[in-house]
């Protein structure tokens, strides 16, 4: 059990450091974000800065107490040029990494044939800026007048720079700029140096490209550029930036409780669960998230949610959720459920409008029951009091012998019962 609660501490800590973009210790050899970059001075730079401590691998720049991140592109290249004047002397020692300049030592490029020219294929298109040429010592005016043309192919004659034409103008290591983007950087002699010498002599050729999220004059300064790299000189990104960072460079970090893709994110948007830091990069909430959302940074609907509020989805079928947005479950309900967003059991509208529906007829009867007993009441009463009334009054009309004496026919309903015995008494006397 102990080992187990071990391994998923590790994970925990490992995944929050991923989602918070920060790195505890990067890879011998690497350093940076994410150890995105590579030292390129075997393992001998700072894990955080990228510093080398040593020299730079072959092909690259610098080092020694700085970054090794300007790389020459020409190094090892495939190469050409109007024939070699020996074997010693090829067009390849030009880009072997050897910077020699003693011709008589094997290691330059001399030419055989006019015009003169020599060409490196960079096998890739690259935004050339910063080029450095180690000429034959002691043969500056073979230099003279040349041009440097970048392009597509070997025949680009798209000049970027072109060489003074006094030999004295000309060092023997010639740090150079030249603006141009293409796959091939060609020299040529134009055969007007003095004593009209075309011939051309270069010991090494090395053109420097900074690595991927660098740029500057040393290649020491950091872009942070979403899915692609910044220019190299200018350091400016094409598109947007990465998470963590802003600014045309993309260089400069998330502040005032923003994160994410250019510091849009703000930090107060997020649901965490509690309290929590912000981290620049994804802005992962430490404390996790609140019911309903989803890490890192607890800004959209976990798997099951939906809406702006992240409510739960209903029923939706076996192995199907509801969309994110509209909480409509695409695939159909589980059964026993209805309705777009699976959320009504079958049979509850039909049993609610019942239950309605008996509720109003039983009030209904109960009124109609009310009704008529109220009535019946009320002719009752009347039945009873008419009644009362007219006994009364015949009790005041009949005399001492029990006959009704002038009773008139208003005074006397036709449902009064009359004295029996007075009106055959009455008859017996007419008749005698």
């Amino acid at each position: 059990m102990e080992r187990g609660c071990t391994l998923f501490v590790l994970v925990v800590l490992t995944v929050s450091s991923l989602v918070d973009g920060q790195e505890g210790s990067c890879q011998p050899g690497t350093f940076g974000d994410y150890c995105s970059y590579s030292c390129n001075c075997g393992s001998s730079c700072n894990s955080a800065t990228g510093v080398c401590a040593g020299a730079c691998d072959d092909g690259w720049r610098e080092g020694n107490g700085s970054l090794c991140q300007k790389e020459n592109v020409a190094y090892g290249k495939q190469v050409s040029g109007s024939g070699d004047y020996s074997n010693s002397w090829t067009a390849k020692k030009a880009v072997d990494g050897n910077r020699d300049q003693d011709v008589t030592h094997g290691s330059c490029y001399h030419s055989y044939y006019y015009p003169t020219f020599w060409w490196v294929d960079l096998a890739a298109e690259y935004r050339i800026h910063s080029v450095r040429i180690y000429n034959r010592a002691g043969y500056p005016h073979r230099l003279a007048n040349c041009s440097i043309s970048v392009g597509p192919d070997s025949n680009s004659e798209t000049v970027c720079y072109t060489f003074p034409s006094n030999r004295k103008d000309i060092p023997d290591v010639i740090d150079l700029t030249c603006n141009g983007i293409g796959n091939f950087f060609i020299i040529r002699n134009p055969g007007n140096a003095p004593s009209q010498d075309d011939t051309l002599n270069i010991c090494e050729v090395e053109i420097y490209v900074c690595s991927k999220g660098t740029f500057g004059a040393y290649c020491s300064e950091f872009c942070h550029c979403l899915n692609s790299t910044c220019d190299h000189a200018t350091g400016k990104c094409p598109g947007d930036c990465s998470p963590g960072w802003m600014g045309n460079t993309c260089s400069t970090q998330c502040t005032n409780g923003t994160y994410g893709p250019n510091c849009l994110k703000k930090c107060d948007d997020r649901h965490c669960n509690g309290t929590s830091s912000c981290p620049p990069v994804y802005g992962g909430c430490t404390t996790g998230c609140e019911k309903g959302w989803a890490r890192p940074d607890c800004s959209d609907c976990t798997t099951g949610f939906h809406g702006p509020e992240c409510i739960e989805c209903g029923h939706c079928a076996t192995n199907t959720t509801c969309d994110s947005t509209t909480g409509e479950c695409g695939s159909g309900c589980l059964e026993g459920f209805t309705g777009l967003q699976c959320k009504e059991s079958v049979g509850n509208g039909s049993s609610v409008a019942g239950a309605v529906v008996g509720t109003l007829l039983l009030l209904l009867i109960a009124v109609i029951i009310a009704v008529v007993v109220f009535r019946w009441r009320g002719k009752h009463s009347s039945s009873v009091r008419g009644h009362h009334a007219v006994f009364n009054q015949k009790e005041r009309q009949k005399g001492d012998d029990n006959v009704y004496m002038n009773v008139d026919v208003d005074t006397f309903p036709i449902y009064a019962t009359p004295n029996v015995k007075a009106q055959k008494q009455s008859q017996g006397y007419r008749h005698s």
